[in-house]
């Protein structure tokens, strides 16, 4: 997987996550997210300081990851 494919994954996840879970006063789901820069390389490097620990398990047993 590269890490395009990755982002990807993340945002389906994240928007299923919150379409299910968060109340939406608006009614409205969240469809597609598209990270700018800044918040898509805090995302990159936070995934880089949980690898290989038990946390980064759990996200790829979920399929979060």
């Amino acid at each position: 997987m590269n890490e395009k494919d990755f982002v990807n994954l993340c945002k389906k996840a994240v928007a299923e996550y919150s379409n299910e879970h968060l109340d939406r006063s608006d009614g409205k789901k969240i469809t597609d997210m598209d990270l700018p820069l800044i918040p898509r390389l805090a995302l990159k490097e936070a995934l880089k300081k949980i690898e290989g620990t038990d946390l980064e398990k759990f996200l790829k047993e979920y399929n979060a990851i």
